[in-house]
């Protein structure tokens, strides 16, 4: 609890919330056995985590045929997991009920303002749980997330896809990083798990080759220019890879 503040500027404490991380399948990664009761599962959770990534991966081709990439797979190819190691984690996220009050001067905070470090993320939520709010780019207003509108109707309830800072990155500002925070009274549980796509560590963050992007022009650079600060990139001539900018946003995060 409270060991880790995604909003260290806006925020006195850490925010108060469990998670447990758990790791790509990959023969390259050395990770620890899951502790019971999810090693009985085990067998299921990785088809989930490569069910989530498989998804991912379609994502990412769109987006490359979107943006008109000299090849369509150009941001798929970058997250292959069967090529190198990566910062991807699939996350089990628990807010216990609280009593303590809101604070006067706004809403309970259980997860502060932050943007996503990675390229993609899949939020799952159970239905009937409020709390995640996305802030505006257009009036900088926070807008509640819609919960499932009909559990009873619906199977399986929507995944809820974010675009993360290297999105960003690579695009030059024209994909805007989701900015969020988690707000409620914390009159009850709150349960939700999360699928962080990471590209391979060593993937430079060098503006993709596109056209769509350059015919972009040089509207998306406010948006550039907060993720460079994010991570101490002074110029544009400064290049990171993946992973040192995984590195450079945990070590704020975690007060390192």
């Amino acid at each position: 609890m409270a060991g880790e503040s995604l909003d260290p500027e806006g925020q006195k404490q850490g925010d108060p919330k469990e998670a447990f991380n758990i790791g790509p399948p990959s023969p390259l990664l050395q990770l620890q056995p899951l502790p019971p009761p999810l090693s009985s599962s085990t067998a299921l959770i990785l088809r989930f985590q490569t069910a989530c990534h498989a998804l991912c991966t379609t994502i990412l081709n769109l987006l490359g045929t979107a943006l008109e990439t000299p090849d369509p797979s150009w941001f798929a190819v970058r997250h292959d997991q069967s090529l190198g190691p990566s910062g991807t984690i699939f996350r089990l996220l628990y807010y216990p009920q609280t009593t303590t009050p809101s604070p006067s001067s706004g809403p309970c905070i259980r997860a502060g303002a932050h943007s996503d470090y990675g390229s993609l993320t899949l939020l799952f939520r159970l239905p009937g749980q409020p709390g995640l709010e996305l802030l505006t780019t257009s009036s900088g207003t926070w807008k509640p997330v819609p919960v499932n509108p009909s559990p009873t109707t619906l199977s399986t309830p929507p995944i809820l896809v974010n675009i993360g800072d290297l999105l960003s990155f690579w695009t030059g500002g024209m994909l805007k990083s989701t900015v969020h925070r988690v707000t409620f009274s914390g009159g009850e549980e709150r349960h939700s798990m999360a699928y962080f796509c990471h590209p391979l560590d060593e993937v430079e963050l060098v503006r993709v080759p596109s056209a769509v992007i350059e015919g972009f022009g040089d509207r998306g650079e406010g948006e550039l220019e907060v993720q460079r600060r994010k991570v101490g990139v002074t110029g544009e001539g400064e290049r990171i890879t993946a992973k040192e900018h995984l590195r450079r946003r945990l070590e704020v995060t975690y007060g390192l």
